[in-house]
């Protein structure tokens, strides 16, 4: 068959056709743009629960995720202004119209905010009532870039999996400092409550996949004591079902909440945990019992879309290869080095040494003999700041003590304030006391070492022992380098 020529004929048979969809797109726009100008009047009164309201939320977890977000935003200060733009859109999924929203946010005398504001994007979705009637049902923020999804579909080969591109879904990639995870992203089934959130964590060691489940339900519990823990059970992802690649390990976990009333199902979460070496691929699906059976059609087409892309890697390379591509660091014994920030550290000799995920962009861990410990951590500039500054690094160390219960010692010798050095950074050492320590075997006496350069924090916290230890530990700070 030949494609068919647009013809002067065919043209005018297929306007009375496309005109109406023009202009239906044509008045979504304008209905949208008129209520991104209510919620920016309502954002710059500080009237976030006037936001809130205005929303009638497939989704309620999204909305509350954002309430907590601009809550937070209002505090930087009691005059702002926001300006938000449709940059993408609309587009129609399902019942919804889509569209990508660019705001740009001042606050008059915040001299820490880069001089053209503050820039976030999110995702918003709407369902149109008639010409005139524009309901906001979803609205959730979205990271400036990713390098792992397109089209819809998450896929990174680093951390060898994809899944996504089914109609109906949106993919949101989520920031990795609010996640604690190398890679996180949610599956919303929009215009409905269904979620799937995808995650990858690197552990030191291969974790039974039912023990990984079950250790994320506990954590689960604690949040909801009114969640009903299921048992583990054998799962195998769909694609790797007929033949499961050596060294694979995956299991599922459902948990379910009874409804507040009893009148509706109750909320369901059934974690689904795929391991292969230290690699953890974590699927958790979440929604109403009777939302997910509605559309177990579009929750099978996903996880059908999840597989391994290499199946035959070592499980030495399946931990190493995620880690060095999204933090950019390596072991070499008790060395580590980063090639992404130029970073370089010797740890203590005979300590063991692993990297770490956490919400930093990396974390390394070395663990001594009786209970010796030393992290090195890189902080990237926190979100709408230009750059790190000895004003902003100060009330970074004020907080990071208050948090975990710690005071400078100022009896201590080290702490002589930051200090400048040849290559422009500044650095500076103090002693902490901790006052209620975490652990029994948790020494109450640590030492604290910053370097700061306007594109990054480096914090070497560590604690010893003995006195032969925190020589050992301190000499290590004194290889830190960025080169």
């Amino acid at each position: 068959m030949t494609a068919a020529r647009l013809t002067p004929a065919l043209l005018a048979t297929l306007l009375p056709v496309l005109a109406p969809l023009g202009r239906a797109q044509d008045a979504d726009r304008a209905g949208i743009e008129r209520l991104l100008h209510e919620l920016d009047d309502l954002f710059q009164r500080g009237d976030i629960a006037g936001y809130l309201a205005r929303f009638e939320p497939d989704e309620p977890g999204s909305l509350a995720m954002r309430g907590r977000h601009l809550r937070r935003l209002i505090q930087l200060g009691r005059v702002r202004r926001r300006a938000s733009t449709i940059v993408q859109g609309p587009h129609t999924i399902g019942e919804r119209s889509l569209v990508r929203v660019r705001h740009v946010m001042h606050f008059p005398g915040r001299t820490d905010i880069a001089e053209g504001g503050l820039v976030e994007d999110s995702y918003l979705a709407v369902r149109c009532d008639g010409a005139d009637t524009v309901v906001p049902t979803f609205a959730i923020e979205v990271p400036p870039a990713t390098r792992c999804v397109e089209g819809g579909r998450l896929r990174c080969p680093p951390c060898n999996y994809e899944i996504g591109g089914v109609d109906g879904f949106l993919c949101v990639p989520l920031r990795r400092s609010r996640t604690l995870a190398l890679e996180a992203a949610s599956f919303y089934l929009l215009g409905t409550d269904v979620v799937c959130d995808v995650s990858v964590r690197v552990d030191a060691r291969q974790t039974p996949a039912a023990e990984v489940a079950q250790q994320l339900a506990g954590a689960f519990h604690r949040i909801e004591p009114d969640a009903r823990i299921g048992v583990p059970d054998r799962w195998r992802p769909p694609m790797h079902a007929a033949s499961p690649p050596p060294g694979m390990d995956s299991a599922r976990l459902v948990v379910e909440v009874p409804s507040a009333d009893g009148r509706e199902s109750g909320c369901r979460t059934i974690f689904h945990v795929v391991t292969f070496g230290g690699l953890q691929h974590l699927l958790l699906l979440r929604g109403r019992a009777s939302s997910l059976a509605r559309h177990r059609d579009r929750v099978e087409a996903l996880f059908q879309s999840y597989m391994l892309l290499e199946l035959d890697c070592s499980e030495a390379q399946a931990a190493a290869r995620p880690l060095r591509h999204h933090t950019g660091g390596v072991l070499d014994g008790t060395t580590y080095r980063n090639e992404l920030f130029d970073v370089e550290m010797h740890g203590p000799d005979g300590w063991h040494a692993e990297q770490r995920v956490g919400g930093a962009a990396f974390r390394v861990r070395w663990t001594g003999p009786k209970h010796g410990q030393l992290w090195l951590s890189g902080l990237r500039v926190p979100d709408g700041v230009p750059a790190w500054n000895r004003r902003l690094a100060d009330r970074w160390i004020a907080h990071h003590l208050r948090k975990h219960g710690l005071a400078i010692d100022d009896d201590a010798e080290d702490d002589g304030g930051w200090h400048e050095q040849a290559d422009g950074s500044l650095t500076r050492t103090c002693v902490v006391l901790q006052e209620h320590p975490e652990r029994p075997d948790s020494p109450a006496r640590r030492v604290l070492h910053l370097a700061l350069r306007p594109d990054l924090l480096l914090l070497a916290d560590g604690y010893a022992r003995t006195d032969r230890q925190e020589r050992a530990l301190r000499a290590a700070i004194a290889t830190l380098r960025r080169r």
